[in-house]
């Protein structure tokens, strides 16, 4: 017996694998959002470091072609999704590299004008302290990115390019 991690999935009718709604022809469409979800969760809860396979019990007979279709669709499905993550994660560093400079533009200013007050006592150094935090305020977008925000999508990456290499076996319960 191997090491993977199979994902069981009972649908009535290979047809249900795909999401009616979806205008494109066959092997573009979307999956079904159902087994999609299904999928997603099961994986998401699997060991991360060992393989995954997904496994089709449909309730119709299913000829080997029907099966092989199947089996790209539900790849490419995935790696499409792939790819939809991989774009948020580069449209997030792009933002987080426009936050970055204006937050360090702001930081500078913010100290700059710091030092141009001359205070040790009084309101004055309430302002020039409030300076000060108000430029460290303007970097916490682009550090709290950088450090916590890009690691959910990259996770999310990585399962989505799990399953789109994961075998996909479709076995007949008729």
């Amino acid at each position: 017996m191997s090491d993977r991690n199979w994902i069981e999935v009972r649908i009535d009718h290979l047809d249900e694998l795909v999401d009616e709604r979806d205008p494109t022809p066959s092997p573009g469409k979307d999956l079904n959002p159902y087994v999609s979800e299904f999928v997603l969760s099961w994986a998401r809860e699997l060991p991360s470091d060992l393989d995954v396979g997904i496994r089709l019990h449909v309730g119709e007979s299913v000829e080997d072609s029907r099966a092989a279709k199947a089996e790209r669709a539900m790849q490419a499905a995935f790696r499409y999704e792939t790819g939809i993550e991989e774009r948020k994660l580069h449209a997030m560093f792009r933002e987080g590299r426009a936050s970055l400079a204006i937050g360090l533009v702001a930081l500078a200013i913010s100290i700059f004008a710091s030092e141009a007050i001359a205070a040790d006592e009084g309101a004055l150094l309430i302002v020039k302290e409030g300076l000060i935090v108000a430029g460290w305020v303007a970097m916490w977008k682009p550090i709290h990115l950088y450090l916590y925000d890009w690691w959910p999508i990259r996770r999310e990456i990585r399962m989505y390019r799990r399953l789109a290499e994961a075998p996909v076996e479709v076995l007949s319960l008729s």
